[in-house]
């Protein structure tokens, strides 16, 4: 971007208020009148270039401008890193110094091509990056760089940190360069923070699609957000619908039959509610027409001020377990039916406590009792 002189007005006498201009990436120019200031970097001293001074007064204005310049440039939240593209000497700011741990200027790393003996870049998929392609020499090939993040690794004193890159290349109103401008915030810590919610979420989602029972989680507004590979398994398909459309899942109390609408599932009453609900017994019917009887409990989830952020619902598939039930009802049914019109004697006793349990009539006319004494102790009548 080039430096753009401030409009001047009157006579050419020159103004001595001091009108700063913002170029490239939030570094400052200083203009006065139509006097040009522009940061140059020769060996390892920064200096400004006047084009045009026309008496005493102004040339200490711009020595007064130049330390102005200078301080706003020491005291950025951002790192800058000034580069002259004619020489390759390097300018870097307070804050840049700091964050690539160095107290003052040192002299091995005053030019450009001095920086690869002592750091080595890398994108954060752990590619290192050729000299051509690091940031600075980017810029002063004329590219425009915008928030570009890479793992700094200082060889010699083997620490590194991870960076986000923005950079322009300065042009005077020719179109010559004049400086390449690199600005730097450290952001390891937010890319540490995101790496351990990445890690984290990955073991909740193997955990979730681990686990042998169905485990839904409901949005505030009751949308299904995620289901895992059982719910999948137990329903034929978890379609992800609003608490509104919930009566696409099909199911009836068990105990009365009663046919469950969307917002009677626990999960509905869980977000709409704040109910919490325990291995209710519902007879369902799989989007793939077969039915099944599972255990249907949820719990709302609730913010730190109690707000009603979500639910979880879970659901267990207990068919096997009811069907075992009725089987062994069904047989003992038919035992006891047997048992009470056998033509013999016949007694269930328990050795466990040494009680009569039951007997048929003809075993208790053998012990000389109209009826079998459930309960009596084992022993002669």
């Amino acid at each position: 971007m080039p430096l753009r002189p401030s409009a001047t007005s009157g006579d050419d006498r020159i103004k001595k208020q001091l009108i700063f201009t913002a170029i490239g990436a939030g570094t400052v120019a200083a203009l006065i009148g139509g006097a040009h200031l522009i940061l140059r970097l020769s060996g390892k001293r920064a200096v400004v270039q006047q084009k045009t001074v026309e008496d005493e007064r102004a040339e200490e204005a711009l020595r007064e401008s130049e330390q102005r310049l200078r301080s706003i440039i020491d005291n950025m939240t951002e790192g800058l890193v000034v580069v002259d593209p004619g020489t390759g000497a390097l300018y870097w700011n307070r804050k840049s110094l700091e964050m690539y741990q160095f107290e003052e200027h040192p002299d091995d790393i005053g030019f450009l091509d001095q920086l690869a003996d002592t750091f080595e870049l890398k994108t954060l998929d752990g590619e290192v990056l050729p000299f051509e392609q690091w940031p600075v020499s980017r810029v002063l090939r004329g590219e425009e760089l915008q928030d570009l993040d890479l793992l700094v690794w200082d060889k010699k004193r083997n620490w590194q940190r991870i960076y986000t890159y923005s950079g322009i290349l300065v042009r005077d109103s020719k179109g010559n360069p004049q400086m390449g401008l690199v600005t730097l915030r450290d952001i390891t810590a937010r890319k540490n923070a995101e790496k351990a919610m990445r890690q984290s979420e990955e073991l909740l989602r193997t955990v979730l699609e681990t686990l042998p029972v169905a485990v839904w989680i409901l949005s505030a507004d009751g949308g299904v957000m995620h289901a895992n590979k059982a719910a999948v398994e137990i329903w034929g398909g978890a379609p992800r619908v609003a608490v509104d459309e919930l009566g696409i899942y099909k199911g009836w109390r068990l105990g009365s039959g009663k046919r469950i609408e969307a917002k009677e599932w626990g999960g509905a009453r869980a977000i709409m509610r704040g109910e919490t609900s325990l291995n209710e017994e519902v007879l369902i019917e799989a989007f793939d027409g077969s039915r099944k009887i599972i255990l249907d409990s949820a719990v709302p989830i609730r913010n730190d001020r109690g707000e009603i952020t979500g639910a979880i619902t879970v659901n267990q598939d207990i068919t096997a377990r009811k069907r075992a039930e009725d089987a062994l009802r069904e047989s003992e049914e038919k035992f006891r039916a047997v048992f009470q019109q056998a033509a013999v004697g016949m007694a269930r006793l328990s050795f466990a406590d040494a009680r009569w349990v039951d007997g048929t009539m003809p075993c208790a006319t053998c012990s000389g009792t109209a009826t079998m004494t459930c309960g009596r102790s084992l022993g002669p009548p």
